[in-house]
C-alpha cells in the first residue's frame, strides 16, 4: 500500500488513511495471514526475523503518519540515519527494546502488522525521536518499528528529529537524495 502525496496533503484523503488504519488494526489478528504472522514471529526465536526486509518511506509528507508527534515538531525534524548499536546505545528506555525484552514491551498487534507490512514491501515512515536533556534519545512515535528492525538486526536505522549541530555518531540524510531499496534486510541509498 503506497498512499500518495496528494492524499496524505488533502485533509480529507489524510484523516479517511487515518480512520482506514484505525479499522485495519480494529479488526487485526483475523485472517488467516494474520494467524500465520503470529505463529511465525510472536515470541519467535531472532533468527526468525533475519531474513525480514526493513523499507523506510522517506518522504517527509509521509512523516504525518507518525501521529504522536505534533506538527510543529514534525516540520522542524530533519531526517537522520545511526548505526543500529549506537542508537540503541543513544535510546533512553533501550533496555525495552533488547529483544529479550520486546514480548514484555510490544503490543502483539502493533508489531505483528509492521511486519505485516514490511513482508509485502509496504514502506512504513521512520520513527520520530526526541533529544532529551540528559543528551539520550526518548521517543515520541515508532517503538514498533524501532523494535521489529532491532530484532531483524538491521545496520542502520533512519528516524526524524531536531539536533542541534555536531551531534556525534548520526547523519543527516536527505530524503529528496533517492529511493531505497531493500537489500538483505535494510535499506540502501540509490541515486536517482
Amino acid at each position: 500500500m503506497i498512499i500518495s502525496d496528494d492524499t496524505l496533503c488533502n485533509r480529507e484523503s489524510f484523516y479517511q488513511v487515518l480512520e482506514d488504519l484505525r479499522q485495519e488494526a480494529c479488526g487485526w489478528g483475523k485472517s488467516d495471514r494474520d494467524k500465520s504472522l503470529k505463529s511465525r514471529y510472536w515470541k519467535a526465536p531472532q533468527s526468525a526475523y533475519l531474513k525480514l526486509q526493513v523499507h523506510w518511506d522517506y518522504r517527509p509528507i509521509a512523516s504525518r503518519l507518525n501521529w504522536e508527534a505534533t506538527s510543529d515538531y514534525l516540520s522542524a525534524s530533519s531526517l537522520y540515519e545511526c548505526e543500529s548499536q549506537r542508537l540503541f546505545d543513544l535510546l533512553s528506555h533501550n533496555h525495552n527494546l533488547r529483544f529479550d525484552r520486546i514480548f514484555e514491551q510490544a503490543s502483539e498487534n502493533i508489531f505483528l502488522r509492521v511486519i505485516s507490512h514490511w513482508e509485502v514491501g509496504t514502506k512504513l515512515t521512520p520513527p520520530v525521536l526526541k533529544l532529551r536533556d540528559d543528551g539520550k534519545l526518548g521517543k515520541i512515535d515508532g517503538f514498533h518499528r524501532l523494535a521489529v528492525a532491532f530484532a531483524a538486526k538491521v545496520s542502520h536505522i533512519p528516524f526524524w528529529a531536531v539536533f542541534p549541530d555536531g551531534f556525534t555518531d548520526v547523519r543527516q540524510i536527505s530524503p529528496a537524495s533517492g529511493c531505497m531499496q531493500p537489500n538483505n534486510g535494510e535499506e540502501k541509498h540509490q541515486s536517482q
